[in-house]
């Protein structure tokens, strides 16, 4: 299998986030689609103007996701 390249990765990464801002994933969800960790995906996100809710926000979003 070909490695992926970067522009892939900033692709991926995009399209994660767009899913993240519509509140159809969590930003934790949106991180994993794109094969990043958080700390890399609060990167892209703040890159891209977009700037992640609070912990505790993202901490309820998650939990919410997982009990439905």
């Amino acid at each position: 299998m070909a490695e992926e390249s970067q522009e892939d990765s900033v692709i991926k990464a995009r399209e994660a986030l767009t899913l993240y801002t519509q509140g159809i994933v969590s930003f934790a969800r949106a991180a994993e689609l794109a094969g990043l960790s958080r700390q890399e995906m609060i990167r892209q996100a703040r890159t891209s103007g977009i700037q992640p809710s609070s912990s505790e926000q993202m901490f309820k979003a998650e939990l919410e996701q997982v009990v439905l």
